[in-house]
This record gives structure tokens, C-alpha cells and sequence, in this order.
């Protein structure tokens, strides 16, 4: 009595999916305008993959100085940041952001009044590492 026998089933696998995470970038962008002339920054800071669609919580200030003669220089600095959507979060990567525009609109303020002003005598910013771009 022969018997039937059947082929070994085989199980089709599904090709392996690479997950490829870009490191997304913050930008923190500074204007100053002084004496008609505007100048624009932007720097890229790195900011960890998220596991879920962030909030982002956008912190603005600005500043204007006299500086006499009927002159005066502006600085604007916004900073927007990423976050996971939780009320502490929230608060935290605002906090943050809060002191950071207060670090460049002081940072700004003082390259666009004093001549003088170099990176060197500029006050450190409490930051993440900057991405060279």
C-alpha cells in the first residue's frame, strides 16, 4: 500500500523591515537688527527620536535697547521644541525653552550692542550640544 505523502508546508517569512530613525533636529533661530541691518542665525541641536507624534511647545522673546542717537537694536529669539504630549513634559521642555531664550536674547543683546563683543567674552548658553550643519 503506497501512501500519499505531502509536502513539508513552508511558512512564506516576511522580509525584515530596517526601522530607520533620522535624527531629528531642533532649530533655535536668533534675529538681530541693528543700525537697519538684519542679521539671522539658526542653529541645529539634536533631539532624540520619539516613539510617539511629539507636542511642540514654541517659546518667543524679544528685547529692544536704546542705543541712543534715536537709534536702537532689536533682538528677536524663538525656540521650538519637541516633547512627549504629557502635562509634564510639557512644563519641563518649557521651562527649558524658557531659559533658553533668556540665554540668546542676552547672547544677542550683547553682540549687537557692543562692537567689542566676541564669542569669548560671550556668556556660555545652558544647551544641548550643537550640531555643526
Amino acid at each position: 500500500m503506497a501512501t500519499a505523502t505531502t509536502p513539508p508546508v513552508r511558512v512564506r517569512q516576511r522580509p525584515r523591515r530596517q526601522l530607520e530613525l533620522a535624527a531629528p533636529e531642533g532649530h533655535v533661530k536668533a534675529t538681530r537688527a541693528s543700525y537697519g541691518q538684519t542679521i539671522e542665525t539658526t542653529e541645529a541641536i539634536y533631539v532624540k527620536p520619539f516613539e510617539v507624534d511629539p507636542a511642540r511647545v514654541r517659546v518667543t522673546g524679544g528685547c529692544t535697547k536704546n542705543m541712543g542717537d534715536f537709534n536702537s537694536a532689536r533682538v528677536d529669539v524663538m525656540v521650538e521644541l519637541p516633547c512627549y504630549p504629557e502635562p509634564t513634559e510639557i512644563a519641563r521642555a518649557y521651562e527649558f525653552a524658557s531659559q533658553l531664550v533668556d540665554a540668546f536674547i542676552q547672547r544677542e543683546t550683547m553682540l549687537a550692542t557692543d562692537p567689542n563683543a566676541t564669542a569669548a567674552t560671550l556668556p556660555p548658553i545652558p544647551f544641548l550640544p550643537v550640531r555643526q550643519t
